[in-house]
């Protein structure tokens, strides 16, 4: 896809943070995402998010792939957050990602810029895009992948 990080305007002395909106195998560009900003934090590099938040939406718990990988960094490393969401059936159901929990990680994430990316089945990127654009995200920090 056409997704990365960083791009060259990430690559400025303007601090940003990160936030990853992931739906079910959307998930598979975002881990790289997450673990290039992981890197450049270990690495002190200029150009290294302050932040890195996820919220990450699948059917089911088994579904949440790579997860043991997330937490591991969220417990390593104090400026990475990740919250899990459970759309399916069942016992473990907790709802889709809402407003109000994007809207409180774009407040963990702050003060500065936030760049947001975006990748899962196209009604959840279009939804997002929508609440990213409402909660005041400027256009050009919205990136997302269209694979489907």
């Amino acid at each position: 896809g056409d997704v990365y990080y960083p791009t060259p305007i990430d690559q400025t002395e303007e601090p940003h943070s990160l936030l990853l909106l992931a739906g079910g195998i959307g998930i598979n560009p975002l881990l790289s995402i997450w673990l290039q900003a992981r890197s450049m934090c270990e690495s002190e590099s200029r150009d290294s998010p302050a932040r890195v938040a996820m919220l990450y939406s699948a059917a089911s718990s088994e579904e949440l792939v790579f997860r043991d990988i997330i937490d591991c960094t969220t417990a390593e490393m104090s400026n990475f957050t990740a919250g899990y969401f459970v759309t399916g059936p069942g016992a473990d159901r907790t709802g889709r990602i809402a407003e109000q929990d994007v809207s409180d990680k774009l407040s963990e994430l702050q003060p500065g810029r936030t760049v947001s990316y975006i990748c899962g089945p196209p009604n959840f990127i279009k939804d997002m895009m929508i609440l990213l654009k409402k909660l005041g995200l400027d256009k050009k920090d919205i990136r997302y992948e269209l694979w489907y």
